[in-house]
């Protein structure tokens, strides 16, 4: 009786996550919206000329992500920082809208693939994936999709390291 019992329940157990993950897996992936601000040249620094408003430079893009990184990742990814703020430490853009940015908060390292643009003085970054380092030089996806991976990187620029893909 015990014996028919226990198969009983598991084969309940085995249903069970089985409608789970058929539920779960047909649902749609929920795409991030951008994250948005208004900026000025005062809010980048002098890296961004008036001049310039229509197409920021790399550092000025790089400013914008270091002062909202934390706001970028924290909404859309489930990767929350230990201690509450991230911290940008490398950039390696692939175009001038999509940048690959190494943050970390301390404790754990990982790499997000923004996609940002710049319309009307605002610039708006969206991250299209989020990566994590496995081995010494080997980075997978763990969120959404690395629609770069094909691309050459074309500017990079880090705090006190070598940045590689």
């Amino acid at each position: 009786m015990k014996t028919n019992q226990l198969i009983l329940g598991i084969i309940t157990i085995g249903i069970l996550m089985s409608i789970a993950f058929l539920t779960f897996s047909f649902l749609p992936e929920q795409k991030p919206e951008k994250a948005t601000k208004q900026v000025s040249t005062e809010d980048i620094g002098n890296n961004l000329e008036k001049s310039n408003l229509k197409n920021p430079s790399y550092e000025g893009i790089i400013g914008f992500i270091d002062e909202h990184i934390t706001e970028i990742i924290g909404a859309y990814s489930s990767k929350k920082a230990v201690n509450g703020k991230w911290f940008a430490d490398g950039f390696g853009f692939t175009s001038a809208n999509h940048v690959y940015v190494d943050f970390e908060d301390g404790h754990f390292l990982f790499r997000a693939l923004l996609e940002c643009s710049y319309e009307n003085s605002i610039i708006s970054c969206t991250p299209l994936a989020i990566l994590e380092k496995q081995k010494e030089e080997e980075w997978i996806t763990i969120e959404w999709t690395d629609t770069q991976k094909d691309f050459p990187i074309i500017y990079t620029w880090t705090k006190d390291y070598e940045w590689q893909r």
